[in-house]
């Protein structure tokens, strides 16, 4: 977890992918 700002954003667009 050396780039937990970058997972964040990985986490996000998948959650929006999955709340289409």
């Amino acid at each position: 977890m050396s780039m937990p700002w970058k997972e964040s954003s990985v986490i996000e667009e998948r959650l929006r992918f999955v709340a289409t």
